[in-house]
């Protein structure tokens, strides 16, 4: 709980500062999925970057994975295929 309070009092700051003219240099969205398995497609990875779009701008923006895609706990993680398979639809759909 705190740490959801944490980040509404991080955006309500960010918000008060875009207001008053300051802009964060960049921002990172986390688009792949490391755990999950499932490969997003380039199209859903474009539409989520043009939904970012609306509220940062452009120029401003960038992707990235959310974590990386080493294991954290076992050596389950996902394979190297599918790893580069989720990499080239973020590259594509950006």
């Amino acid at each position: 709980m705190w740490a959801q309070a944490a980040l509404v009092v991080l955006f309500l700051v960010l918000l008060f500062r875009m207001k008053n003219g300051y802009m964060p240099p960049f921002g990172f969205l986390g688009m792949t999925d490391e755990i999950n398995p499932d490969v997003k497609s380039a199209e859903l990875v474009r539409d989520r970057v043009l939904s970012a779009a609306k509220h940062i701008p452009v120029s401003q923006l960038g992707t990235t994975d959310d974590c990386g895609f080493s294991p954290f706990a076992d050596d389950t993680g996902v394979s190297r295929e599918i790893a580069f398979a989720k990499i080239k639809a973020r590259v594509e759909g950006t």
